[in-house]
């Protein structure tokens, strides 16, 4: 046999490959925003799709992420696919420095920690939130939610423009390329 199939992996390698892509993060974004510009639909879609996965995972609510994004790319006419790939943006990786950013920005909006400097050391932890009695889960995913508005906002104004720029890039010279073959077919 030349390769070893998927179900002769350990549950430790598939953890890891979970983790860290085969071929790196890099190449897997670079997958990942190329299928998102190849899709077919017009621009606006592809980027409120997307804008609208991006968006949906910088919030703490874990486990809903894939349904409300699909929600919301299908309120804004987005498309749907370019959603679940907008998703991809909050994965294990990221979730740590996600949640870190909207707990901060959530606890000086609400003045709990006004003039607190950012330090990984005051962001909980899930251990520390169910062994500490002084953090209320509550409490910390409504701060969250809080701290999530104004990050999805800026990620939309930011996120969306770019996207639909590159798509309609993406397909005017895709569209040209077609038509120099078409007129290099026709004697």
């Amino acid at each position: 046999m030349t390769g070893r199939g998927r179900a002769d992996l350990s549950w430790g390698e598939r953890l890891r490959r979970w983790l860290w892509p085969r071929v790196g993060w890099k190449r897997a974004l670079q997958h990942v925003w190329n299928r998102t510009r190849r899709l077919k639909d017009t621009p606006h879609a592809i980027a409120a799709g997307f804008t609208a996965g991006v968006v949906i995972s910088f919030t703490p609510l874990i486990g809903l992420h894939v349904l409300l994004a699909c929600l919301l790319a299908w309120m804004l006419r987005g498309n749907i696919i370019a959603a679940l790939l907008g998703t991809l943006a909050g994965n294990p990786v990221t979730f740590p420095a996600i949640w870190a950013l909207i707990y901060q920005i959530g606890a000086r909006m609400s003045g709990t920690h006004a003039t607190a400097e950012f330090d990984a050391q005051t962001v909980p932890t899930v251990d520390v939130l169910f062994e500490e009695s002084s953090w209320n889960l509550v409490d910390v995913v409504a701060t969250m939610i809080l701290g999530s508005v104004p990050v999805c906002l800026s990620l939309a104004i930011l996120i969306y423009p770019t996207t639909r720029w590159s798509v309609r890039i993406y397909q005017h010279k895709r569209q040209q390329q077609r038509e120099r073959r078409r007129a290099r077919k026709k004697p």
